[in-house]
């Protein structure tokens, strides 16, 4: 349903969850290139093209991907892996068969060496004699042309063997970075050499690859990827737009949505889990009234590595404004390794008049490229009210290092999307200067400006808006501030090039009335009370500060970072504001310990 013209946008800066490996999981092996291809690797040659290192001190350095000719003045986009910092491996397919501008059929094969290609990459030998069950993990940025790129695994120097081979469609990339985790069978656990190898064959593009490892995995262990209560799915005949059902993070009270709880669960263990179910249950917050407590009535079973979706029922909202919290939890019939990662909340309100699908913390914030800052651009999410919903005013968070002298309005679209792309301007606020004392900072909890329409829109029900910000000006830099993941095809930006599908959630919203108890818009946004238990520390993997997500602005605790062998490395009261500043530490893993109110949590994380 779509045509090559779109492109997912992804030149906007964002921090990335690493969740590789568990609490539960050990690390046996780890490999990520802070030194260049390790010497007792093998590299094999395909007559001449062979896996390159690009580090902070090569030439090309880690900034530049592929440097063939099909790419911007011989730059292609680096990969984006969690210690890309220290550098990461590719194989360059694009430069070794085609080095030459223009990037056309009579320059391919023209390059150093020409395609196609067929490279190894062999890892030195692993001991996995005492390791039941484990699996093999890597990240990667892969595109190719022609042929595969693949993983070959040999034990006890047996011939190599398939382990994996990736499924990409022709021309077309994986995400930057892409997560990837394989399990290592009992042919391959228990033996002394196990042997791993990355196979390039094929013709043109590239697979790069960083922080690449073996981990030791429990034998039971069902982890969820992903929960929801919405039931979006674009390409579902029966939703005529395309849009319905879409997940938001406030709703007005005359859109109360009837909700539908699934996730996406995977067995993050090392043997087949039966009996696999998902229960989910409703709490209002203002009471704490149990309003739901569903489980899945035909329960699963999950091969050892494999994901599927499954529900847990549905429940229709009153039109009744507040606050309401999800819990989510997976079953088995096996005892469970860990809890900690089979287990999810969500959160949502009801509001007066507020239609909203950020969840109010900004995670990211849209930069653009350089090139675009000067250019005009439109950026929104599509929105599909369920009742003809008058708006008032659109309400936008704008990143902390916008240009002062910026000015932007809001705009009205309709949008349709199918083979094609349509929008259609409806209705824009007047133009009005970027509100500096309202700028947000990444891991804030989010400070909205308000832009005014003259006359109130109405918006017609279950039909689709695209809901914009325009930065007006041109010449100056507007950072939208992004929440969280988007659904693929609901959050898009248009400038000079033409469309563009975002890969994050602006946080632009609705405003439907205003509230007449201070005259203002009713801006609450639920964040909920994070019980210490579940304080998370973001971002993660981190550069420079660190923060713990959930802790108040106004609480404090002590904490302590220790290193992988146990030694304390920091030691002190902890700031919300502040954060905790982990500039001066060595690239790595370590654990933060809070102590709070006579209790403990031990958190993980990776400086960058």
């Amino acid at each position: 349903m779509m045509k090559t013209m779109y492109k997912s946008l992804l030149t906007f800066s964002f921090i990335s969850l690493y969740f590789f490996t568990t609490g539960q999981d050990v690390i046996i092996w780890q490999e990520n290139f802070a030194n260049g291809i390790p010497a007792d690797w093998i590299n094999e040659e395909a007559n001449g093209a062979s896996w390159e290192y690009r580090g902070p001190n090569t030439m090309p350095d880690n900034t530049i991907g592929s440097r063939g000719a099909c790419t911007i003045n011989f730059m292609g986009e680096p990969m984006n892996s969690t210690t890309q910092s220290n550098g990461f491996i590719i194989f360059d397919s694009n430069y070794w068969d085609n080095d030459a501008l223009p990037c056309v059929a009579a320059n391919f094969g023209t390059g150093p060496v020409p395609g196609p290609h067929l490279a190894h990459l062999t890892a030195n030998s692993i001991d996995l004699s005492s390791v039941q069950y484990a699996a093999l993990e890597w990240e990667q940025y892969v595109r190719f042309y022609q042929g595969n790129t693949r993983v070959e695994v040999s034990v006890n120097q047996s011939n190599w063997s398939l382990l994996y081979s990736n499924i990409i469609p022709l021309a077309s990339s994986s995400a930057n970075a892409e997560n990837k985790r394989i399990y290592l069978g009992s042919n391959i656990c228990g033996n002394s050499d196990v042997r791993f190898r990355f196979v390039y064959e094929g013709l043109y593009y590239f697979w790069m690859l960083d922080d690449i490892r073996v981990v030791q995995v429990s034998a039971n262990d069902l982890k969820i990827n992903s929960t929801t209560y919405g039931d979006f799915d674009f390409l579902d005949p029966s939703h005529p737009t395309g849009f319905e059902w879409m997940e938001y993070s406030i709703y007005p009270a005359p859109m109360s949505p009837t909700l539908k709880f699934s996730a996406q669960i995977e067995n993050w263990g090392g043997l087949a889990q039966t009996g696999c179910a998902l229960n989910a249950q409703l709490y209002s917050d203002a009471t704490n009234t149990l309003l739901y407590n569903g489980t899945t009535t035909d329960p699963i079973t999950l091969p050892v590595g494999s994901t599927a979706e499954i529900r847990a029922g549905q429940f229709a909202m009153a039109q009744d404004t507040g606050n309401y919290s999800l819990y989510y939890r997976t079953l088995q019939n096996e005892m469970e390794a860990s809890e900690v990662n089979n287990k999810d909340t969500a959160h949502f309100r009801i509001s007066p008049c507020v239609l909203a699908r950020d969840r109010g913390i900004v995670n990211a914030a849209y930069e653009g490229s350089e090139l675009f800052w000067n250019n005009i651009f439109e950026l929104g999410n599509v929105f599909l009210p369920t009742y003809n919903m008058p708006v008032s005013a659109i309400a936008v968070a704008i990143g902390s290092n916008a240009d002062p002298n910026a000015t932007i309005r809001g705009k009205i679209h309709s949008f349709n999307y199918g083979d094609s792309l349509v929008t259609q301007f409806m209705a824009e606020t007047p133009i009005v200067s970027i509100a500096t004392n309202q700028l947000n900072a990444l891991g804030e909890q989010a400070k909205f400006q308000y832009l005014s329409f003259a006359d109130t829109v109405v918006l017609q029900a279950n039909t689709p808006y695209w809901i914009t910000i325009e930065s007006t000006s041109g010449t100056n830099h507007v950072p939208i501030a992004m929440s969280h993941p988007a659904d693929l095809y609901t959050s898009w930006i248009k400038n000079n090039e033409g469309y563009f599908f975002l890969s994050q959630i602006p946080l632009i919203r609705i405003q439907s009335c205003m509230d007449t108890g201070n005259a203002n818009p009713d801006t609450t946004t639920y964040v909920p009370n994070i019980d210490w238990s579940k304080w998370v520390l973001f971002p993660n993997p981190a550069e420079n500060k660190l923060f713990i997500q959930g802790v108040d602005y106004n609480h404090s605790c002590q904490v302590m970072i220790m290193d992988v062998a146990g030694k304390e490395i920091h030691a002190g009261q902890y700031n919300p504001q502040q954060g905790i500043n982990i500039e001066q530490l060595q690239t790595g893993c370590y654990q933060l310990i809070i102590i709070d109110e006579n209790k403990k949590k031990v958190l993980s994380f990776i400086k960058k």
